[in-house]
């Protein structure tokens, strides 16, 4: 006993320190910084600015409220989302360990300690760290309820509910549909007394969502912010990789990712035969990745990988069962570590090119600029993106010139001396030729492909149309 829980402790010790790793080292990206700029503002405008937005509930915004209140560094305010990391680490492994045994427990927690994505989410000030939190929390609560019987994992589920509630919209949705799946499958026995109450639930719950619904239903009711995704083969494929064990770049499914996907399908095959607790995983799997991409067909957003986390959480649950499962057999063992070796090693791959260069950095063209401009020079902004970003830390250096941002969709001609900086900024034939006979001064292509560009005293540049075709 004290050698199983000597490793447990081990695997949790290997996730902290792989999410504390480089913790500091990143500055704030877009998302970060609206968060953090909203949050500044007094509690009720940070509530409007996320009411407004409607993109997440407010409950991340008021974390990071509270920090900054107490005057927390930027790095302090990364915290929550690696306690909340770890502790999601914790709750998969107490999921496959009641779903399948010690082992699974273990192999669950060492894959989802290597996996890239969840790293990087756990240092994001973002609410997805705390969102997977809620979902894996509400499930252990109810699995230790169906076991024990006893109303306080009831209530900790019901209140991990509301918390996933207002942390982030798909935490809530997922973690409904496995609970309703849990307690569904057990209605006649273990959980027949929440399947009985469960009206007066829904209804609790919703009285103490009241006070949001009417930001939900704005949301749903405004026209898609993007256009809709094309599921096309390129499509899943990337998302394959990049929730297996690869990063943002297009690249082709790793063996990594391909052994960890394949463990996970094996995995459903399994925990659906094992009991109703494990149906219940395949469902949270399943299903919710089925509801998050259909929620996003019928009311699109912004593609992004981030949107399906809390049902794609589930597959470190599936894999831990498979490769248990495996250990039961002769040879078993080796064939398993061996797997597992293989998903690490390729996760490792990833990690050391996301803690050498995985973020923007705007700080680094903002303090750039900062010591070389002059009194009598100006500063442009090419986009909103660089107004956004980079004027962000422009304002923490001290601004010494103000930042101007160039107009969209309009004639603009600029007279040296200045400096313009352009990120994230896809330009017609006309705009590209004459940026860059501009003088390149500084450039970082990991931070949205980042330059930094200098017109000389008598130098003009004249763009017929906007500098940046999306802007």
């Amino acid at each position: 006993m004290t050698l199983r829980r000597s490793i447990v402790i081990a695997v949790l010790v290997l996730a902290a320190a792989l999410r504390t790793s480089g913790l500091c080292q990143f500055g704030l990206n877009n998302d970060e910084i609206a968060e953090v700029s909203w949050a500044r503002l007094p509690l009720r405008s940070t509530i409007a600015e996320a009411a407004r937005d409607k993109v997440h509930p407010p409950l991340d915004y008021l974390v990071q409220h509270a920090l900054i209140s107490m005057s927390a560094s930027e790095c302090a305010r990364r915290v929550p989302g690696v306690i909340a990391g770890v502790a999601t680490v914790a709750m998969v492994m107490f999921i496959a360990f009641r779903t399948s045994g010690w082992s699974a427990g273990v192999f669950a927690g060492l894959l989802l300690s290597f996996s890239p994505i969840h790293i990087r989410y756990s240092q994001e000030i973002r609410p997805y760290a705390l969102g997977l939190l809620a979902v894996t929390a509400a499930i252990s609560a109810l699995l230790e309820y169906q076991r024990k019987q006893r109303r306080r994992w009831a209530v900790v589920w019901f209140a991990c509910m509301i918390v996933a509630a207002y942390e982030l919209y798909f935490a809530a949705m997922v973690a409904g549909i496995a609970s309703t799946a849990i307690i569904f499958l057990e209605r006649t026995s273990s959980m027949r007394e929440l399947w009985r109450r469960s009206p007066i639930i829904i209804a609790a719950a919703a009285l103490l969502y009241l006070p949001w619904v009417r930001v939900v239903i704005a949301a749903m009711r405004e026209p898609a912010f993007a256009p809709r995704d094309r599921l096309s083969a390129f499509w899943f494929s990337y998302r394959f990789q990049v929730l297996g064990t690869g990063d943002w770049r297009v690249e082709p499914i790793s063996i990594g990712s391909a052994v960890l996907w394949l463990l996970a399908a094996a995995g459903c095959l399994l925990a659906w035969r094992i009991s109703n607790a494990g149906r219940a995983i395949v469902i949270w799997f399943v299903a919710g990745l089925a509801a998050e991409i259909l929620v996003l067909q019928v009311h699109p957003h912004v593609s992004s990988i981030r949107h399906l986390l809390p049902a794609w959480i589930a597959l470190f649950v599936l894999s831990g069962v498979t490769m248990a499962t495996m250990t039961r057999f002769r040879s078993g063992a080796v064939v398993a570590a061996v797997l597992c070796t293989i998903i690490v090693a390729a996760d490792g791959a990833t990690l050391r090119a996301y803690f050498d260069h995985g973020r923007p950095d705007w700080r680094t063209p903002a303090r750039f600029v900062a010591s070389h401009v002059q009194k009598n020079e100006r500063v442009f902004a090419a986009n909103g993106w660089v107004d956004l970003n980079f004027g962000y830390y422009w304002r923490e250096v001290g601004t010494p010139v103000p930042l101007e941002r160039l107009p969209p969709n309009a004639d603009v001609t600029i007279s040296g001396p200045a400096w313009i900086v352009i990120a994230g900024c896809p330009m017609d034939a006309i705009a590209h030729q004459s940026i860059d006979q501009q003088e390149l001064r500084f450039e970082l292509p990991y931070t949205n492909h980042c330059q930094v560009r200098y017109l000389r005293s008598g130098t003009t540049l004249h763009l017929p149309h906007a500098i940046c075709l999306a802007d």
